[in-house]
């Protein structure tokens, strides 16, 4: 199944065909250097079984299960030490990633999708919309595996989430808020703070069909946020995340996508949003960010080209765009160096960063 959001491998004007997999078999949780070199400390009693619990979820497992587990977590996370605490992180994700996996083929994922379109209304639906819709979620219902219906009446339960992505596909997850009630008020500062703000971010789409539905207002916050953090927190664990975040929404900011391209170059005119237009104009005045010298340069080129665009010829305008993009030196997030394989941080659906593999 795909992801929530467009990645930086994509090229520019090309992105909506590059959703990444977010499958079990090809995501995993990321050890912070806490994890890593931590020494085994003994838990209190009431807590011994926890990890053997986790163990034991797979895709077989019930509801109640799963909410034994959970509850569990919830009393003891506060009683444990910190690298304890990272362990369970891990393997709670791993416990969730087995829960949730469907085992979908190509045939029964789109089965899903159809079935899960169907559980979800909207304000505007009309009462023929809403017959027609829970008529089709009935037709359905016979053509679902056991495991399936299972996991449509659970939905809303353990924070089990089935959350729209676009493009008619729906993402089963364990919801960000898992991290956020369970693990975040507990940990440090710098990844209290860095869980609560990805945990906000990942509760509703950033992009839906390779558009942009946040206002370019909040895409600026977003990449302050994650600039700042990078400054306040520069030792932590998680900064590396947080620079792939920065990284994202800058070239969200200064590239978009394809249905919402900062500056629409296609046409016989440039056309820039209004409110985008506004953003790099108050990003250019920021005194404390990088952001804002490059906001300059994209305000400088569009005051250049913007009356003459019409009138370039293709050749020339081709020329203006690489013009742009030399002017900025902004991209998209690469895969992570060192790496086999493309593999990427999956910030996007969770209150943590994975590991995730195109």
């Amino acid at each position: 199944m795909a992801i929530l959001r467009l990645l930086g491998m994509c090229a520019l004007f090309g992105l909506t065909a590059c959703q990444p997999s977010n499958s079990a078999s090809n995501t995993a949780t990321i050890k912070t250097p806490n994890t890593q070199s931590a020494r085994p400390v003994a838990l209190p009693a009431h807590c011994e079984n926890i990890p053997l619990q986790m163990s034991a979820i797979t895709n077989r497992s019930e509801v109640q299960s799963l909410a034994v587990v959970n509850q569990a977590l919830k009393k003891c996370v506060a009683e444990v030490d910190n690298a304890t605490r990272h362990q369970w992180l891990e393997d709670s994700y791993a416990m969730y990633q087995r829960f949730l996996d469907l085992q979908l083929t190509p045939k029964t994922e789109g089965l899903w999708d159809e079935f899960s379109w169907t559980l979800e209304g909207h304000p505007e639906e009309t009462a023929d919309e809403r017959q027609a819709r829970l008529q089709q979620q009935k037709d359905i219902w016979p053509k679902l595996n056991d495991r399936m219906k299972q996991m449509s009446q659970w939905l809303g339960q353990e924070y089990i989430d089935n959350f729209y992505i676009g493009e008619g596909m729906m993402h089963l997850r364990r919801s960000p808020q898992y991290v956020l009630d369970i693990f975040a008020p507990y940990m440090p500062e710098d990844e209290k703070v860095f869980m609560q703000q990805l945990g906000q971010e990942n509760l509703s789409l950033t992009t839906n069909d390779a558009a942009i539905v946040l206002p370019w207002s909040e895409l600026s916050k977003r990449a302050l946020f994650w600039e700042q953090y990078q400054q306040r927190y520069a030792k932590s664990p998680y900064a590396k995340f947080a620079e792939y975040q920065f990284k994202w929404y800058r070239a969200a900011l200064f590239h978009g996508t394809d249905n919402t391209p900062f500056i629409d170059r296609f046409s016989d005119t440039l056309f820039i949003a209004p409110e985008a237009l506004q953003t790099h104009q108050t990003l250019a005045q920021h005194p404390h960010s990088s952001l804002a010298p490059t906001s300059e340069a994209a305000l400088k080129w569009i005051a250049q080209y913007n009356a003459k665009w019409a009138k370039l010829s293709d050749h020339d305008k081709e020329k203006a765009q690489q013009a742009y993009h030399r002017s900025i030196k902004v991209d998209y997030p690469e895969p992570l160096q060192g790496s086999s394989k493309n593999q990427y941080y999956d910030c996007s659906s969770d209150a943590v960063c994975h590991l995730t593999t195109y």
